[in-house]
């Protein structure tokens, strides 16, 4: 690529600048060319679109209008860093961050999406955050971002970064009513803003299985969820009776009973916790015959005395 365009592609400032340009540039295109495509698929395997890609100035909607409201797939690898952006309160002017707000705003010139698939940076835990809970809220809150409408979302899909479980429950909540397809692929839940207790083990993926089956509104036919992590930790399954199988890092589900795969799923998800080290108190290195000498080696307390 660097021969035909003078850009260096991998892990560059020039990367970072010249490919949500083209993004844009690819939309005005297809606006101008009349084009109508209904899927946009964008695969970055060494970064992702930045915020500015998804810019949408007043003087370019007429063109792009088109193009977006004809869309039914949107596949994104997206950065959702905060933007400042002032509004007015009554008593006087505030500020806010809206993370991913050109994003957010993008996907409401998108009315007629049914497949939304996003993968974000997996370390940007607090944009991350901050953008799925907006993506989940259905009103305004006072000077707040509008909500990001998406009417006819059928399948959602998201990928490749850490997030908190109830973020990821507050999505699927509001899109309940007509969402019929979830994938989760290589997501890691946490929770930063609680007091990690290392006497504690959470099954974080179990509870929001189980928070899913609680949805009343939820009537999915098709799951698909694979290499997980919770914590740092692996997350993997038990293959449905059988003790002795090892573990799977995969599964999927298509069909009517949903509720009672993910009924299964709370009792076959496994967290890979790190084993524990045991400490030998000094009663049982006594026990066991065993002391250690100034320099840090071990003696057999067993061994007979030198002549």
């Amino acid at each position: 690529m660097f021969a035909q365009t003078g850009v260096q592609l991998q892990f560059s400032r020039e990367f970072q600048d010249f490919v949500p340009r083209l993004f844009q540039i690819l939309i005005r295109a297809l606006g101008k060319a009349g084009a109508a495509p209904v899927e946009i698929e964008v695969l970055l395997r060494h970064g992702t679109l930045s915020d500015p890609a998804f810019h949408l100035p007043d003087f370019l909607l007429p063109t792009v209008s088109p193009v977006l409201k004809n869309l039914k797939k949107l596949y994104l690898a997206a950065a959702v860093g905060p933007r400042q952006s002032t509004f007015i309160h009554g008593n006087g002017v505030s500020s806010m961050k809206h993370h991913g707000s050109l994003l957010g705003r993008f996907l409401n010139h998108t009315p007629n999406l049914t497949h939304l698939r996003l993968n974000l940076q997996h370390h940007q835990f607090e944009n991350n955050t901050a953008f799925l809970i907006w993506l989940s809220i259905t009103k305004s809150e006072d000077g707040g971002p509008a909500p990001i409408d998406l009417p006819h979302l059928k399948s959602l899909e998201f990928g490749q970064f850490e997030v908190e479980p109830s973020n990821i429950l507050g999505v699927v909540e509001k899109f309940a009513p007509t969402l019929r397809e979830l994938s989760l692929w290589r997501l890691e839940l946490s929770d930063r803003r609680g007091v990690q207790r290392h006497d504690i083990k959470p099954n974080r993926w179990a509870g929001l299985f189980a928070n899913l089956v609680k949805l009343p509104q939820l009537r999915l036919n098709f799951l698909k969820i694979g290499w997980l992590k919770q914590d740092h930790q692996k997350v993997n399954f038990k293959a449905a009776g059988r003790e002795d199988a090892p573990l799977e890092g995969i599964r999927e589900y298509s069909g009517p009973k949903m509720n009672a795969y993910l009924q299964d799923l709370i009792d076959e998800t496994i967290v890979q916790w790190p084993a524990e080290i045991e400490v030998l108190s000094d009663d049982e290195d006594d026990e066991n015959g065993m002391d250690v000498d100034d320099d840090g080696e071990v003696e057999d307390g067993n061994e007979d005395d030198e002549d």
